[in-house]
């Protein structure tokens, strides 16, 4: 699945299916458009911490998966 990141202040991440982000939550905004990335779940690996399937399980339910990350 490919997804949008987007980071915001306090070491937020977001991933989300919106190219714009225009979907993620108002607590953590402006959120800052940092790329895309693929998430598969078929090599079993953990990206930036969080099970593949979780995070695409959360954003086909809640439409954005968020996370904190450490710098």
């Amino acid at each position: 699945m490919l997804l949008y990141k987007f980071g915001a202040h306090g070491s937020r991440v977001a991933l989300t299916q919106d190219k714009t982000g225009s979907n993620l939550p108002e607590d953590g905004r402006p959120w800052k458009p940092l790329g895309s990335r693929r998430v598969d779940t078929s090599d079993g690996s953990l990206r930036i911490g969080a099970d593949p399937a979780r995070i695409i399980a959360v954003v086909e339910k809640e439409g954005f998966f968020v996370f904190p990350t450490s710098k």
